[in-house]
């Protein structure tokens, strides 16, 4: 399919200009040649007019000039230099097409037919005269290949960059499913943990309120911070869903295991805890999930091992973290299995690190083994 004819007001206005160079040149050497007839102003024109099209069909201009000027020399018009810049333009823009080189290649015509033509005798010029241009031309073509090569590797460039650009909207949608799929599973430790202290509690209480009423207000009272513990742990989770808000209270580390045992301890569970090893701080999100886990298996054993008392153990190794819960006196029956969400949440959380989980009943009771890679780079 043709290509359209694109003619820029630039490109009309260099032909109208070449076109006034050209018959310029041929009426001051007038002398030296055949006088400008019919047939003559109608040569002047297909050698100079056809630049205004040079943009849009450039291999068509320059086969146009190499079958033009060749006609026009051998019928004995005068002769000029300047008579070359029209060819020397389409040589320009065919060294600078969009083509592949060897298409390209076609530029070089024009010079190696003029090099023939005065070797052959065809044409009554000096040697050295079409040598010059002919040279001239070809420095013209390679300029235009270079002129493409330049051209070629800026749009590669802006590919490139699109394509970054598009990576890093990609990471940056995937960081936001990722940060939410985070505070899911916050508020899931979260809410299961104060839910099941609060069950339990409420339980409590509801069965000593007639027989102990000290009793049961301890059980109401616990019910109370725990309650404004997890709506305070609520509110710091869900602020990070707002651009304009951070997160006003720390998140919480392996310092705070105390306070979660204590709390454990006072819904009914007896947890004995134990750290071994040299303790140092820890990845900000490390932490996180190492606490999240320890939560998660106190949760479960408060919810599914009723009267049960459990052994936790925290060892730091050189290159691990070690997180062992052991509740035993419970109901075996009871015990979560491993498609339970929070066995799910905890295998999430290891695997986030690279690290494994062993989860399952043992004789008499339930034990949960995570451990978790340490990265000190």
């Amino acid at each position: 399919m043709a290509r359209p004819l694109h003619l820029a007001a630039p490109d009309v206005g260099l032909g109208v200009a070449l076109a006034a160079v050209y018959l310029a040149s041929t009426v001051a050497n007038s002398d030296d040649g055949r006088s400008l007839d019919a047939f003559g102003w109608l040569l002047l024109a297909v050698n100079t007019l056809p630049v205004i099209a040079v943009r849009s069909h450039p291999f068509a201009v320059v086969l146009t000039f190499a079958v033009a000027y060749p006609v026009w020399a051998s019928l004995e018009y005068p002769g000029h230099i300047l008579q070359s810049l029209p060819t020397m333009t389409a040589i320009a823009a065919v060294g600078a097409a969009p083509r592949p080189l060897s298409v390209r290649t076609l530029g070089l015509l024009p010079p190696i037919e003029m090099l023939a033509w005065a070797l052959f005798g065809v044409w009554d010029v000096d040697l050295l005269e079409i040598g010059y241009v002919a040279v001239v031309f070809a420095a013209v073509w390679g300029l235009g290949v270079s002129l493409a090569a330049r051209r070629e590797h800026a749009r590669v460039l802006e590919e490139k960059t699109l394509a970054l650009e598009a990576a890093r909207e990609e990471l940056a949608q995937r960081a936001v499913i990722e940060e939410r799929t985070r505070i899911a599973r916050d508020l899931h430790d979260v809410l299961g943990h104060a839910m099941s202290l609060i069950t339990v509690q409420a339980g409590v209480g509801a069965h000593l309120i007639d027989r102990d009423p000290k009793q049961a207000e301890r059980a109401l009272k616990i019910i109370e911070e725990t309650g404004r513990g997890a709506l305070g742990e609520m509110r710091r989770v869900l602020s990070a869903l707002r651009s304009d808000e951070a997160p006003t209270e720390p998140r919480p580390t392996l310092s705070a295991l105390p306070a979660l045992v204590e709390r454990s301890q006072s819904a009914g569970l007896p947890v004995r805890l134990r750290i071994e090893g040299e303790v140092r701080a820890l990845a900000p999100g490390l932490e996180l999930s190492a606490y999240r886990i320890v939560q998660e298996a106190l949760t479960n054993a408060l919810k599914h091992s009723p009267g049960s008392h459990a052994a936790l153990d925290l060892t730091y190794k050189a290159d691990l973290i070690e997180i062992r819960l052991t509740n035993t006196g419970g109901s075996v029956s009871s015990l979560p299995n491993e498609s339970g969400h929070g066995l799910k949440g905890m295998s999430e959380r290891v695997a986030l690190y690279g690290g494994s989980l062993d989860a399952g009943p043992i004789d008499g009771g339930f034990r949960v083994l995570a451990t978790l890679p340490i990265d000190d780079q």
